[in-house]
């Protein structure tokens, strides 16, 4: 029997928008954080 594992496609362009925040020395949470108050500004508008 074979156990098979199927990887979801990433998205390239966020792949290296993250690599790039990583080379800038931003943590997860900083990343995340600026991603969730951006949204918020794209719904006040």
């Amino acid at each position: 029997m074979r156990l098979v594992i199927t990887v979801p496609e990433l998205d390239q362009e966020w792949v290296e928008l993250l690599l790039q925040a990583k080379k800038m020395g931003m943590k997860l949470d900083e990343v995340r954080e600026f991603l969730q108050s951006a949204q918020g500004q794209i719904e006040a508008v």
